[in-house]
């Protein structure tokens, strides 16, 4: 059986959803964005990640690493990359597809960098970067 991924619209959506009802950024407890961090808060890409597929060793990688070549990947992060990998494919993100990964990057990006008054111009932007409907934002 073939696994129907989600689209890129799909997970823009759902980022978009997430980040504003959230309210902030996921910190980690000694400072530094996380996938899941203090008071049940998660990243974007975190909130894709089921409660069973998380683990600590996601912490720190880029998701962008997914398609890193393993000889690319610090060793420290190997355990990380394989389970996030894991972890969002089961969460039906095309982890092979560059422009997916691409995307998942921007939006950890606007999670980790931009202060929450930034997020809605950052996420109009990464929505035409994608060729993506970005009028969910301005419901925000």
């Amino acid at each position: 059986m073939k696994t129907q991924y989600l689209s890129k619209q799909e997970i823009y959506d759902g980022a978009v959803r997430h980040l504003f009802g959230q309210g902030g950024a996921a910190i980690l407890p000694r400072g530094g964005a996380a996938y899941r961090g203090q008071g049940g808060r998660c990243c974007p890409i975190g909130n894709l990640i089921g409660v069973r597929d998380y683990t600590t060793s996601m912490e720190s990688v880029p998701v962008r690493y997914i398609l890193k070549p393993t000889n690319e990947i610090p060793r420290y992060m190997d355990a990380g990359v394989i389970a996030l990998r894991r972890a969002l494919k089961r969460a039906r993100i095309d982890v092979d597809d560059r422009d997916t990964v691409e995307l998942l990057s921007k939006l950890q990006n606007a999670h980790d960098v931009f202060g929450t008054w930034e997020w809605k111009e950052r996420l109009q932007s990464i929505a035409r970067q994608f060729g993506l409907n970005g009028a969910l934002v301005d419901t925000f």
